[in-house]
């Protein structure tokens, strides 16, 4: 298997998980040139892509830590308060799988 998998459960359906390699998150805090370059009503495409990348970063992470499977993957968005930065966060489990 050379490519990491991810699922937000907790195992993988022919596989065995052989070591948990601890916890791996990504935050990650929009630029607030985006969303006057898009505007507020596509603020979802933001968070789309945010996404995207957040799950690349974590799984470079998972591969730098000798893992190739992710579970318990969660997400969040985080605060829409204009006094807080907005922003996209998530985690869960790095595994390492046969």
């Amino acid at each position: 298997m050379n490519k990491v998998m991810i699922t937000m459960g907790y195992n993988f359906e022919g596989y065995r998980i052989v070591e948990y390699l601890g916890i791996v998150a990504v935050d990650m805090i929009i630029d607030p040139k985006d969303v006057r370059q898009f505007g507020e009503k596509h603020i979802n495409e933001v968070y789309t892509r945010m996404r995207e990348d957040a799950i690349k970063i974590l799984k470079q992470k998972v591969i730098d830590l000798g893992g190739n499977g992710i579970i318990g993957f969660n997400n969040y968005i985080q605060s829409p308060n204009p006094a807080y930065p907005r922003g996209f966060s998530c985690m869960a489990t790095a595994v390492r799988l046969e």
